[in-house]
C-alpha cells in the first residue's frame, strides 16, 4: 500500500482533523457528501447567474429571470451533493524512491489545508469498494456521477449557445425545475460539477456526485473499504493511539509522512505499541 504500487486508481484519499475522523467518520464508519453550498469554492457555492435562449415563444422578464437564476442555481447547489477525495499520480512504481512526490497521502498542501496543518489524518480507502457501495445504497434513489476533476481557467465570455450557463426558457417551463435541472446537469456536469480552476490542480481530486432529492447531506456507509491511515508529520502520539485503537482490528495499515530535510518520507513505525 505504501511502497511499489503501481496501480494509481486502486485507492482514494481524504484529508481529515483527528477530530472529525473519530467523531464522526471512524465512529459512525460514514462519509459525508456535502452539498455544492458548502464547499470552499465560491465557484461552485456562489450562485450562478444564467442566460436565456429564447425560441418562437415568451421570453421571462426581468423580474422572472432574476427568480429562475436563484431557483435554478438553489435546486443544483442543495440537491448536487458531492464526496472528495486525492488520488494517485501515473506512472508509480518508475523511481522507488521519488514516488512518493506522486502519493494521494503525501500532498503538503493538502495537510496543510485539510489535515490540520500537517496534525490530522489522511484515510486511505478502496474506490472498487467505494464505488460499489455507493451504488448499492444510492443507486436507486439518485443519479450517480465520478470522474476526476479537470483544471481549466475559463474566459469570462464563452460561446454563449454552449455555455452550462446557458437555459432554455420554453424547456423549462414545460419540464418543471427538477426535471429540467436532471437533464441540465447530464449534458453540463463536467463543467459545473467537475471542473475547477488551475489553482487547484495540486489537489488531483476524484470526485463523486449525486444528485438526489434531498436538501440534506448524505452518508455513505463504507463498511469494510477503509484501508489505511496516514498520521501527518506533526500528529501527535495521543492521537494516533486514539485512531489507531478504533481501525486496527479491521486489518488497517498505518504510516505516517517524516520529512528528510525536505524530502517526504515514510516513518516506518511499528504501531503496535499503541496495542495497549
Amino acid at each position: 500500500m505504501f511502497q511499489n504500487l503501481k496501480d494509481e486508481s486502486k485507492y482514494l484519499y481524504h484529508y481529515t482533523t483527528v477530530d472529525k475522523a473519530v467523531d464522526f467518520i471512524l465512529k459512525d464508519k460514514t462519509l459525508m457528501f456535502n452539498s455544492l453550498r458548502n464547499t470552499n469554492d465560491p465557484k461552485e457555492s456562489k450562485n450562478w447567474k444564467f442566460d436565456f435562449h429564447i425560441g418562437d415563444g415568451a421570453s421571462p422578464s426581468h423580474a422572472e429571470s432574476m427568480k429562475l437564476w436563484e431557483t435554478i442555481s438553489e435546486e443544483i447547489k442543495l440537491k448536487c451533493k458531492i464526496l472528495c477525495f486525492s488520488k494517485d499520480k501515473s506512472c508509480l512504481g518508475d523511481d522507488f524512491f521519488n514516488d512518493i512526490y506522486l502519493r494521494g497521502f503525501a500532498k503538503s498542501r493538502m495537510w496543510a489545508q485539510y489535515g490540520d496543518d500537517h496534525k490530522g489524518v489522511c484515510l486511505i480507502f478502496s474506490k472498487k469498494k467505494i464505488e460499489a457501495l455507493l451504488t448499492a445504497q444510492f443507486g436507486s434513489i439518485s443519479d450517480l456521477y465520478a470522474t476526476d476533476i479537470k483544471y481549466k481557467n475559463r474566459p469570462l465570455k464563452g460561446d454563449i449557445c454552449k455555455s452550462p450557463y446557458t437555459l432554455h426558457y420554453s424547456l423549462l417551463k414545460e419540464l418543471g425545475v427538477p426535471e429540467y435541472v436532471k437533464r441540465h446537469i447530464y449534458t453540463h456536469n463536467n463543467e459545473l460539477i467537475f471542473e475547477k480552476s488551475l489553482d487547484w490542480r495540486d489537489e488531483e481530486e476524484y470526485r463523486y456526485m449525486m444528485l438526489i432529492n434531498n436538501i440534506n447531506n448524505q452518508y455513505l456507509k463504507y463498511e469494510n473499504a477503509l484501508c489505511g491511515v496516514v498520521f501527518g508529520a506533526g500528529t501527535d502520539d495521543k492521537d494516533q493511539k486514539r485512531i489507531f485503537q478504533m481501525t486496527y482490528k479491521d486489518g488497517t495499515e498505518f504510516e505516517q509522512i517524516k520529512y528528510s530535510n525536505s524530502t517526504p518520507w515514510l516513518s516506518f513505525k511499528d504501531f503496535r505499541i499503541y496495542h495497549t
